[in-house]
């Protein structure tokens, strides 16, 4: 079994997220602000990178 560690002060958001924020959902922004506020660490895959500027038109 692989032993789990835990990284308090960093956090991994999906796309989605990134998505609602952007649009200006309250519950989105409010979760990110309070990362912010939380001085928390907030990373992104280099997928959800692609997936936010890929052109879905």
């Amino acid at each position: 079994m692989i032993d789990q560690v835990s990284y308090p002060n960093k956090y991994v958001v999906d796309t989605n997220i990134i998505i609602y924020t952007l649009a200006g959902v309250k519950a989105a922004v409010w979760a990110m602000k309070k990362l912010e506020d939380d001085d928390i660490e907030v990373y992104y895959s280099t997928i959800v990178e692609a997936e936010l500027f890929s052109d879905k038109t």
